[in-house]
């Protein structure tokens, strides 16, 4: 990779030099590059080639595509390639398209990395990171927050970005990621820095271990690892159980529009553990309507959508639990 890069640096001073009025093409840039040093690449073209040569270049990876400015892109297909059956003399033959619509779902996959990886890295931009399971912790934590604000009491400070990271077994991989953030000093340089992040998850039989693995790996200090069943004084507890069980089946009621032929009732769950996983167990024996699987974040969507007309059947202990969350949080900036 640094083989090519320095003969391209070597060749394009040649050409610098001579004032040499060329287009310059190149198949595959940087291939063997790491995706950091590519990004590097893509910055010098930004920087030294645009505004003297036109420069036109094949690419396969994603970290080759400006996600900023797509409008530059222009997709290469050849659907003939995946296919025996005879096309039409349009759709046959390598064609070249501006508009990403056209394209087929491979030839965009580039363009889709691209753009999760910028994504991705948005993520990590905040200097203050809650790294929770889902995004149903998402909907209750910023809701519960804006009510409790309402009433004059704590809720989660506005310095905290709440970010899902798609279930307890990939908190540790993300935090190894959040808790270092880059930045740049004086002289241009990228360095990483320390980054305020903290963990709020579930607590299930299956999860201390990875609660722990969080701390051998020394990528999180105990403190700053919290978990729902340290608010309900639980064994297990997930962010529904933060909430009356009663209250909770009158979102899943609601969300599911059960009330009106078979309404939930906490007597009619298997008793104790997590309310989640009672209601899984109870729909495994009882589907909903349509063979509708259960999914947590509807019922957290319907709060979230609802506060108005939720609010006022919230119980005391329910605020408590969350405001005592809020303050410990937020303790930590």
């Amino acid at each position: 990779g640094f083989v090519w890069f320095f003969s391209f640096l070597s060749w394009y001073g040649d050409v610098q030099r001579e004032k040499q009025n060329v287009v310059i093409l190149l198949d595959e840039p940087g291939l063997s590059l790491h995706p950091r040093a590519q990004e590097d690449l893509l910055r010098y073209f930004e920087s030294e080639v645009k505004g003297h040569h036109q420069l036109l270049y094949s690419t396969h990876s994603p970290f080759m595509v400006d996600s900023r400015r797509f409008d530059r892109v222009r997709i290469v297909q050849d659907l003939g390639i995946d296919t025996d059956e005879p096309l039409e003399a349009e759709a046959g033959g390598t064609r070249v398209l501006a508009a990403l619509a056209d394209a087929s779902p491979d030839s965009l996959s580039p363009l889709e990395g691209a753009l999760a990886h910028d994504i991705a890295r948005s993520l990590f931009a905040a200097p203050s990171t809650l790294a929770v399971e889902g995004i149903a912790d998402l909907f209750y934590l910023e809701a519960m927050s804006a009510l409790l604000a309402e009433k004059g009491r704590p809720g989660l400070a506005k310095q905290w970005t709440v970010t899902p990271a798609g279930g307890a077994g990939k908190l540790p991989a993300f935090a190894a990621l959040a808790s270092l953030r880059e930045s740049v000093d004086r002289g241009g340089r990228q360095q990483r820095e320390q980054r305020n992040l903290a963990v709020l998850m579930d607590l299930q039989q299956a999860d201390p271990q990875a609660v722990e693995n969080l701390f051998k790996k020394q990528l999180l200090a105990k403190c700053r690892v919290l978990t729902f069943a340290d608010f309900t004084w639980g064994k297990e507890a997930d962010v529904e159980d933060m909430f009356d069980v009663d209250f909770y089946l009158r979102l899943v009621n609601e969300a599911y529009r059960l009330q009106e032929t078979s309404p939930l009732h906490a007597l009619g769950l298997a008793p104790g553990g997590r309310v989640a996983k009672r209601l899984e167990s109870h729909f495994a024996q009882h589907p909903l309507p349509y063979n509708q699987a259960f999914r947590r974040e509807r019922a957290a969507r319907h709060f979230a959508e609802n506060l108005a007309q939720l609010s006022p059947a919230i119980s005391a202990a329910t605020f408590a639990r969350f405001e005592t969350l809020f303050e410990q949080l937020n303790r930590m900036l």
